[in-house]
């Protein structure tokens, strides 16, 4: 029987946890919150001399793995019962049919650079011609297969971040959810034309980590991802003050300058659609319309749930009192941001206030004079700030209340509610046309009879006739 001896003295391990706030392996760069567990492993390797460079980085290693893959199972569970209609019976949504995959199928990779709606869209059309290569049949699954993949990236990213707040399997989870859930429009889930609003997220998840303890490949693979976000649509570039921002923060001045490479295409994109749908013809604002909107379907929306649904903590107040909290809850607001820049919170104070700059530029170039009636509808032009506004208010919680009883549950109030409330909307809400004809019946009968096929939502129709 071995006799297990470990140091005693005052720079041992274990006494120097007592002492320290985070026990880092400096080897690896990787933080590991069960401190008592990792020094009594390391004496135990030393006691039975086993040099710790033949197994310490293979079990770092898979640690690191499977706290990242862990991360993916719970998002990946809540996207897949959402509405397993949707895999069971897949549909193209849209645009992604009647252009991007209408495109592809007639005309093959001749229209792979074409900008529609005002800007270019890389998924869109790089998942329709790839689609293409495969039965018609199956193109529907493929799409929202790739989708999928898309929607689960930033969740990757949660889990592989070293960001100071996202330590702990615990905090990252969170996160996770609040990301999947907050602002749960049934419009942007699971189609490849609405991803330009999700892609935003990989944008400012990239800058949320720590790049000064990166390696050199994830380096690389971050460039390709900023890439694939910015050249996927318009609204990346909404979020560019807080990426930059956080960038600069770190002294990463030739990562930017990578990173920010295709922005000149995106603009050029963007300015040089001449027509009704480019940016600078819809151009618009109302100061005191925007105030209602932001007021209501953020700053409300965020964490009470949208005027209209059923299921929201809203509708049990009347709308005439939340008219009243009006001016106090933006000066509560007003309050938050600035003492959140008091604390120099960085992340929190990035998200918030990028969440009133995608607000503003998402109401100037996409919303307004487009929509009516801002109040309801719409619901995938506010993923985004909504989002942005709840995980900047998450990151003030983690800072503040190190979990820590009952200073946890005061500050935690906003967070449960924006869980519930989005939650359950998130559940009870689906792009699913329950109406709308069998994508594989479509296309054995209507499509080899007239070269169409009937697509979600109702009354949208494929028209492969040139």
């Amino acid at each position: 029987m071995f006799l297990l001896k470990f140091p005693t003295h005052r720079f041992s391990c274990v006494n120097r946890m007592q002492h320290e706030k985070t026990c880092i392996d400096r080897r690896f760069g990787m933080i590991l919150n069960d401190r008592n567990i990792l020094c009594v492993f390391k004496s135990l390797l030393k006691h039975f001399k086993i040099h710790k460079k033949f197994f310490i980085p293979e079990v770092f290693l898979k640690i690191k793995v499977l706290n990242g893959v862990g991360i993916l199972i719970v998002p990946f569970f809540i996207i897949i019962i959402r509405d397993l209609r949707l895999f069971i019976d897949p549909q193209l949504w849209a645009e992604e049919g009647t252009i991007y995959f209408r495109e592809a199928y007639l005309y093959g990779f001749k229209t792979i650079f074409k900008a529609e709606f005002g800007y270019y869209s890389l998924l869109p059309r790089t998942f329709s011609y790839v689609s293409n290569l495969f039965p018609l049949e199956t193109v529907p699954m493929f799409m929202i297969l790739f989708s999928l993949f898309v929607w689960l990236v930033p969740h990757i990213l949660i889990g592989l971040s070293r960001n100071e707040r996202l330590h702990s399997f615990k905090n990252k989870t969170i996160c996770s959810l609040i990301l999947l859930l907050t602002g749960p429009s049934d419009e942007i889930f699971l189609n490849s034309i609405n991803l330009h609003f999700v892609t935003p997220w990989i944008l400012i998840l990239i800058g949320m980590d720590n790049l000064n303890r990166i390696s050199k490949a994830r380096s690389v693979l971050y460039v390709f991802l900023s890439w694939v976000s910015l050249l996927n649509g318009s609204v990346s570039i909404f979020v560019l003050p807080t990426y930059i921002y956080l960038i600069l923060s770190q002294k990463k001045y030739k990562f930017l300058i990578f990173s920010l490479f295709p922005v000149l295409i995106q603009l050029y994109s963007i300015f040089i659609f001449n027509n009704n749908n480019s940016f600078h013809d819809r151009f618009s604002f109302s100061m005191e319309e925007f105030n209602l909107v932001y007021y209501y379907r953020v700053l409300l929306g965020s964490f009470v749930g949208e005027i209209g649904s059923r299921y929201s903590i809203l509708n049990l107040i009347e709308i005439q009192s939340w008219i009243k909290l009006k001016t106090v809850l933006f000066l509560f607001f007003t309050g938050l941001v600035l003492f959140v820049i008091k604390e120099r919170n960085k992340f929190a104070s990035s998200l918030m206030i990028g969440s009133v700059t995608v607000s503003i530029l998402m109401y100037i170039f996409a919303l307004n004079p487009k929509y009516p009636n801002l109040l309801i509808g719409a619901g995938r032009y506010f993923y985004l700030p909504n989002t942005m506004l709840v995980i900047g208010y998450l990151f003030f919680y983690f800072k503040k209340v190190d979990f820590k009883i009952p200073a946890t549950l005061i500050y935690a109030i906003p967070i449960i509610l924006s869980l519930f409330s989005s939650g359950v909307a998130y559940f009870n809400k689906s792009r699913y046309c329950s109406d709308c004809a069998s994508w594989k019946t479509e296309v054995r009968q209507n499509f080899r009879q007239n070269k169409k096929i009937q697509i979600s939502p109702k009354g949208w129709i494929i028209d492969f006739n040139l």
